[in-house]
């Protein structure tokens, strides 16, 4: 017998919270910020309000790591999960039409190699959406500047776009 989709989304959600608890209970920052974070990313679109919740709990668990004590894979865990909350915590502000706090986290991504792109990409569709094509144009470019400009199509249709 099959599993109904709405049934899947339930169970997985129920295992995130689960892993939640788990990780809350063994004091395990790391985990308990990528639960938080997947789980936010799952509700972004039923409850916006408890994905950014979320997102907020997990930005509190990676604070309280003690960066010191992990090893250099955990750390970069960290600076990658750090990275994922900026860009997810800018996508729920941008969907609840929050622009400036979106906007603010999209600025910061910027100066990251791993997330530049993307961060560019998202500023200049905010531009698209308030007519400034030529803002829009000149973050694509920007984004064409990239080594990885080849394998990200995304700055192809935002240049489409300004034109």
């Amino acid at each position: 017998m099959h599993t109904s989709r709405p049934d899947r989304v339930k169970a997985y959600e129920d295992l995130l919270r689960a892993a939640v608890r788990q990780a809350e209970a063994e004091h395990d920052g790391l985990t308990c910020a990528r639960a938080y974070l997947l789980l936010s990313a799952q509700l972004q679109w039923t409850d916006e309000d408890e994905a950014i919740a979320l997102a907020t709990k997990a930005q509190q668990a990676l604070q309280r790591v003690h960066i010191a004590l992990l090893s250099p894979q955990k750390r970069e865990t960290m600076k990658a999960l750090q990275l994922d909350l900026m860009l997810t915590m800018a996508g729920l502000y941008e969907q609840k039409g929050e622009i400036p706090r979106a906007r603010s986290l999209y600025q910061q991504c910027r100066r990251y190699d791993t997330c530049r792109n993307v961060a560019l990409g998202h500023l200049a569709n905010l531009c698209l959406s308030e007519n400034d094509a030529a803002g829009a144009l000149q973050l694509a470019r920007q984004m064409t500047l990239s080594d990885d400009y080849c394998a990200d199509i995304e700055a192809r249709f935002i240049l489409a776009n300004c034109y």
